[in-house]
């Protein structure tokens, strides 16, 4: 077993994609401008669903990636800029390796629960990655609606919390995200509190 988790530890570490959100990124606006040419007929051809799929269209685990999360034209020239900026921050802190694990890992969970509830979208990935952002670049800060700035980190706050809010209302698709974040980030967030806990019991005691 510790052969098996040696090579398979091995094995992940070779799989990295340098400047993997530029790719992820730039497909998203390409898509976004077929579809203005077409009348979203590339949107429709590759986002995620269950039957499609099943019935041959195998294409769509993959390419539901580059669906574009802003359908207005400002709004997504922003957010590519904006997630480029992001996915530049969090290899720089990471390396090309890891940012790949946790973007193969996230798909790789978000695919699994579309062909549990039947669809799936990208929408909650990309959320997860402004998390990862203000976790590993805290005090790094962004003009919110071009205005207002703000520190990563409350970004961070308040994307999680929305996600949480999600999954209280019922919308299980955000699971994916949430566990992909918690398998990288978890233990960081749970030592602090174990910490706190062991030491206001030795101070009560």
């Amino acid at each position: 077993m510790n052969n098996f988790s040696a090579k398979l530890r091995r094995l992940m570490n070779r799989i990295a994609i340098p400047n993997l959100m530029y790719y992820i990124c730039f497909t998203q606006g390409l898509v976004y401008v077929a579809d203005l040419l077409t009348q979203n007929q590339i949107s429709s051809a590759i986002y995620f669903y269950r039957p499609l799929i099943l019935q041959g269209q195998v294409w769509r685990v993959l390419t539901f990636l580059a669906e574009p999360i802003n359908p207005h034209p400002i709004w997504i020239i922003f957010s590519i800029i904006f997630y480029i900026s992001i996915g530049r921050t969090v290899e720089a802190a990471w390396g090309a390796d890891k940012l790949t694990h946790y973007i193969l890992l996230n798909w790789l969970l978000i695919v699994v629960c579309g062909f549990i509830t039947g669809s799936a979208a990208n929408y909650f990935m990309f959320m997860s990655l402004v998390m990862v952002w203000g976790t590993v670049a805290p005090r790094d800060r962004v003009n919110l609606y071009m205005v207002l700035p703000i520190e990563a980190k409350y970004l961070a706050i308040a994307y999680g919390i929305i996600l949480i809010i999600f999954l209280i209302m019922g919308y299980f698709s955000v699971i994916p995200t949430i566990i992909t974040y918690m398998v990288f980030f978890g233990k960081d967030h749970i030592r602090p509190l174990k910490n706190k806990i062991k030491f206001n019991r030795m101070f009560k005691g």
